[in-house]
């Protein structure tokens, strides 16, 4: 019977789900499957296929992207000082893949307004920009 080996970045890949199974003509291909796909698991892959009359060179490689919506998302201080008639500005970070296109910027809870940065800033701070945001 022909096994294969699994490597992520280089290092064995340990799964319960790697199978082979025969194509015809002596060939066979190598499955590694995932039951439920995490972050953890991007990277880039390759196989070894193990056999009677030993083993294959390594695979060529493939890198698979996991993707991911935002989360730890925080807004933060990352310029100016928040004194009236001062320029403020406001970051808004998150983990995500791929990085948000979109930020969705609320003040108190309001419905708020949508920009393509993640950066809000205030050029003169004034007293009705107290407030959550």
């Amino acid at each position: 019977p022909i096994t294969f080996d699994w490597y992520r970045n280089g290092e064995n890949v340990v799964n319960p789900s790697n199978s082979s199974s025969p194509l015809g003509n002596g060939t066979f291909k190598g499955i590694l499957t995932f039951s439920a796909v995490q972050k953890a698991d991007a990277g880039s892959y390759t196989c070894r296929a193990n056999g009677q009359r030993g083993t294959s060179t390594q695979s060529s490689l493939i890198f698979l992207n996991v993707t991911y919506a935002p989360y730890e998302v925080e807004v933060k201080v990352t310029s100016g000082v928040t004194v009236l008639g001062k320029r403020l500005t406001l970051e808004c970070n998150a983990m995500a893949n791929p990085l948000p296109h979109r930020y969705l910027w609320q003040k108190n809870s309001d419905s708020g307004f949508t920009v393509s940065k993640s950066q809000h800033s205030f050029s003169s701070l004034h007293y009705t920009d107290d407030g959550t945001y």
